[in-house]
């Protein structure tokens, strides 16, 4: 069921800094695969860019232990997405060459 009008859906993006140093998040984007081979390969369908949302912009530095939270409204095409069962968000930082990705799973509707 569709949330009610002016009472949109949200997504809360955390992220943790469980290194042993201090590290930079740059960008958050999003993907999806069609399939495990694709995913393997890093050759994904649809690549977005979170430009609209709620917290600290980037560059944000994120110190050993600390979090960076933010939230963006769920609208259009990421729902579609979501529905897949094969959403991605990826966390880039300073790290990493590659960015850090973890599936996003949808809730369960009662």
């Amino acid at each position: 069921m569709p949330p009610p009008p002016h009472c949109p859906r949200i997504l809360k993006i955390t992220v943790q800094n469980i290194g042993t140093v201090t590290t930079t998040i740059t960008n958050l984007t999003f993907h999806t695969y069609g399939s495990r081979w694709k995913r393997f390969k890093n050759r994904s369908d649809v690549n977005a860019v979170i430009s609209t949302y709620r917290g600290p912009q980037f560059p944000h530095k994120l110190e050993i232990g600390e979090l960076w939270v933010a939230t963006m409204e769920q609208e259009g095409e990421f729902d579609d997405w979501l529905k897949t069962g094969d959403l991605w968000c990826a966390i880039h930082h300073t790290l990493c060459e590659k960015p850090t990705q973890v599936k996003i799973f949808a809730p369960s509707e009662k």
